[in-house]
């Protein structure tokens, strides 16, 4: 199964929220602390320069924000 890397969509925000909730949770990757809620979560990656997510035929495998602040 290829790996595709492509922008999100409203498709992806429930796996997207799944994934980053999971890394929040756990503690080691950021300094937030809670969970994000459907609605914060989409206003979150909305607001990131761009936000991609990696995906094969079984679903989402992982995501990335990138904003302003990271490329300077």
């Amino acid at each position: 199964m290829p790996v595709v890397i492509r922008p999100y969509t409203d498709a992806d925000l429930a796996g997207m929220t799944e994934i980053w909730n999971e890394v929040v949770l756990e503690g080691n990757a950021f300094p937030q602390t809670d969970p994000l809620g459907g609605d914060e979560a989409r206003g979150f990656f909305a607001s990131q320069t761009q936000s991609a997510v990696a995906a094969d035929e079984s679903g989402l495998l992982g995501l990335s924000g990138l904003t302003n602040d990271m490329r300077e």
